[in-house]
């Protein structure tokens, strides 16, 4: 808002509120600094304080806001601060901070703030006017200092914590700390503590929390912004300067956290009863949103409703309508993909959250229970949104033409493939081109470049294979899907008008719907005729049916086509393999031993001879039938990567146990071994627990799509085994974030292990 400052400090001590001047109403107005301020008096004593307004008009916008809120107990929220003392905020409608009373040293103090309690002491007065009402003390100091305190000790550097200045300030006689970075600016300072080793614990929490990205969160007060951290109980511990601009605050951490990103939402979503009370005001537009601007915050809001007029998402506060809009379309265009949304707890309850493909979160449902309750709001048959795109499929393939704008980005390693990063997703992609440069096949989105080339491998090994390939059709559209052999899809064409048009996509790397069709047995069996026809007579009476019926020369359009860049045709040694395969069999039958004739395979074009020994002779017939025992599956498996210091699965690593799932369906025998691991960052104890969630996270998935508990082991491995240095930024750091997976069988054996990523030579441990 332009009457309201851009770079302010939060409050001054109380000190400066406290008058003897106030109108009638009880409020107080100042002037400091060229900054506006005012509070609220009562028997003397500071209420209620206000911060900085650029101007006076701002300031009285602030003053028509707190005496219209005030006198609610409802409007005021407890806290308790972390040197122990307690204070309340008031709160306007759409929850924003918009005055403080002053910090007490108990509940009961502080309590007494509220406008029934000082009703209540009023009558008192009035009931017994002998009787004498002490007003509660209050404290001249603030929680927090104004900046200028801290920046002017940035030279005190602590002893015991580098990145840290610590002092007692000679005027309140109280204990601060200030986190700053190495160009000396303040991250975050502290509130006053009453003694050094209160102030060190301050220090100590501040430590433990800040790795941890959920734990900060920014807020925004009189056009100014502020970063703030709490700890693991929502108890503020620390706070920032203002700042002009969210990104000046992240920017301040960056070096520090890598993994704070700038996707807190701030808070300004107002309560359900809000928007229910507008569930009349139907858009123009979109008949399953309301649309309405907030008497009192002047701002614009939308909420997607179902046809029974129950909230499914509201939004928050827009400055424009054109912005509102902007937000409503993207909650149309993100609420098909189901993977956008997420279920959140707190205190208790459930919101169902819808995020943009930025993770930028763009509306929140009413609390609710249960899970099943919110998801039950967007069942396909309550929701009225438009048709999905025929060329998206699933959440993470990215548009055709973003591969199509990334033809210049071949591969330095797969010269028939480009890949490329995507900045706004995150993620890593590849796609196979021809040599015109068509897009044969798309990837999904991968969390890191080595995954991405893992599966630029998987299609390679696959892609020869005709069976591995599949269409399907989906709104008019045809895909064509390429499958490893465990049916995990691989890769995904972009969508054509008919089947024989993706057929037409590997007509010229040699796979096309005619080469398909009998590529090698076709050109084997005319070669076949051929040696039929110069064996010896003897040979050709010893013959099987179906070699000795084979005498015609052989059809010109059946003969294989030489490949004009070879200078050897690979193809006619299949006659002289054929011969040799025929010359063994006639041989054995002469020594009247059972030898079978193995024709060569179209894969490997070799023939395997069993080896007779003729000292042994007399093999029971268990051994003689005793079948060999089972090939190890193929175990096309990848190590699972976390995101700092969380535990959900992404679709990648979903992917990724899903192939393991179909290796141990098909194998009853095989059980599942999830080792988990984390990054040096926090106490061992954390950490402990942090590896043990990511690994039942694992386990739980594997188990929702149909393997029995009792199959998987978790465990929980810690920062014990590092595979990349512990680096302060995060380039070596998220090799350590991960879950291994193991396939064994009943003894114990490793059947399969997972395959570890390409890790820089200079991030590697050993």
């Amino acid at each position: 808002m332009s009457d309201q400052i851009n770079n302010t400090n939060d409050y001054l001590s109380c000190a400066h509120y406290l008058s003897n001047t106030s109108d009638e109403q009880g409020i107080h107005r100042f002037e400091e600094q060229g900054r506006y301020y005012f509070s609220f008096i009562e028997n003397g004593k500071v209420i209620l304080r206000s911060e900085a307004y650029a101007n006076e008009s701002g300031r009285e916008t602030g003053v028509v806001s707190v005496l219209k809120n005030m006198v609610s107990d409802e409007n005021y929220k407890k806290t308790n601060l972390p040197d122990g003392r307690w204070g309340y905020s008031l709160l306007a409608g759409n929850n924003q901070e918009i005055a403080r009373t002053c910090p007490v040293e108990n509940e009961i103090e502080a309590d007494s703030y509220l406008p029934s309690a000082r009703a209540a002491a009023k009558l008192s007065m009035l009931q017994n006017q002998d009787s004498v009402v002490d007003n509660v003390s209050f404290r001249q100091d603030d929680d927090y200092l104004i900046c200028r305190e801290y920046e002017e000790k940035i030279s005190s550097v602590s002893e015991k914590y580098p990145d840290f200045i610590s002092f007692q300030h000679e005027n309140t006689e109280k204990y601060y700390f200030a986190w700053i970075n190495k160009k000396s600016e303040i991250i975050l300072r502290s509130e006053g503590y009453s003694t050094a080793s209160a102030r060190d614990n301050g220090i100590e929490s501040v430590i433990k929390n800040r790795e941890i990205s959920d734990r900060f969160k920014i807020e925004e007060k009189h056009g100014a912004f502020f970063l703030i951290l709490k700890a693991g109980n929502h108890q503020e511990i620390g706070r920032s300067c203002p700042r002009n601009s969210e990104e000046e605050l992240w920017t301040l951490i960056q070096p520090e956290s890598k993994e704070s990103k700038s996707e807190t939402v701030a808070d300004d979503y107002m309560i359900c009863r809000e928007y229910e009370e507008k569930i009349a005001s139907v858009s123009a537009k979109h008949s399953d949103f309301i649309t309405f601007q907030h008497e009192n915050t002047g701002k614009h809001y939308f909420a997607w409703i179902n046809k029974k007029g129950e909230i499914i998402l509201r939004s928050e506060g827009y400055p424009t309508t054109a912005a509102r809009d902007n937000g409503m379309e993207s909650v149309i265009k993100n609420r098909e993909i189901h993977e956008r949304f997420k279920i959140e707890e707190s205190h208790g309850a459930y919101f169902l959250v819808l995020k943009a493909g930025n993770h930028q979160e763009i509306g929140r449902s009413c609390p609710n229970n249960s899970e099943e309750a919110l998801w039950a709001l967007i069942k396909p048959e309550e929701v009225k949104a438009e048709k999905i795109s025929s060329d998206r499929t699933d959440d993470d393939y990215l548009l055709c033409k973003e591969y199509e704008s990334r033809q210049k980005d071949v591969s330095s390693t797969y010269d028939d493939f480009i890949t490329f990063h995507d900045e706004k997703m995150g993620m890593y992609y590849f796609a196979w081109v021809s040599n015109s440069g068509e897009i044969i096949l798309r990837s999904e989105g991968y969390a890191t470049a080595a995954s991405r080339d893992n599966g630029i491998e998987s299609v390679r090994k696959n892609r020869d294979n005709r069976d591995r390939f599949e269409v399907e059709e989906k709104h008019g559209k045809y895909f064509l899907v390429l499958k490893a052999g465990n049916h995990q899809e691989i890769g995904r064409s972009c969508p054509h008008d008919s089947e024989a048009a993706l057929w037409a996509l590997l007509a010229p790397v040699g796979l096309g719907a005619v080469a398909l069709a009998a590529p090698i047995t076709v050109a084997a069996v005319a070669s076949a005729s051929n040696v039929a026809a110069v064996l010896p007579t003897e040979v050709k009476s010893e013959m099987p049916p179906i070699a000795a019926k084979i005498t015609s020369p052989p059809v010109a359009s059946m003969a294989p086509v030489s490949d004009s860049k070879s200078g050897f045709n690979w193809w006619w040694l299949l006659p002289l393999l054929l011969l040799l395969g025929l010359l063994l069999w006639w041989k054995g039958c002469n020594k009247e031993a059972e030898v079978s004739t193995t024709l060569p395979s179209t894969e490997s074009q070799s023939v395997t001879t069993p080896t007779i020994d003729d000292s042994n002779t007399n093999l029971s017939s268990d051994a003689a039938t005793q079948e060999a025992p089972p090939a190890a599956p193929s175990c096309d498996l990848n190590w699972i990567f976390f995101d700092y210091d969380k535990y959900e699965l992404k679709n990648s690593s979903k992917a990724e146990l899903a192939k393991m799932s179909d290796i141990l369906k098909g194998n009853p025998e095989y059980v599942a071994v999830l080792r988990a691991f984390t990054d040096a960052k926090g106490s061992d104890e954390y950490n402990l627990k942090l590896s043990q969630n990511r690994a039942d996270a694992a386990k739980n998935y594997l188990s929702t799509i149909g393997v029995a508990a009792d199959r998987i082991t978790a465990e929980a491995a810690s920062k014990s085994a590092p595979v990349a240095s512990n680096t302060e930024d995060d380039s070596g750091r998220k090799f350590n974030r991960r879950v291994e997976l193991y396939i064994r069988d009943k003894a114990g054996k490793d059947i399969c292990k997972s395959i570890q990523p390409n890790i820089p030579s200079g991030l590697k441990t050993n």
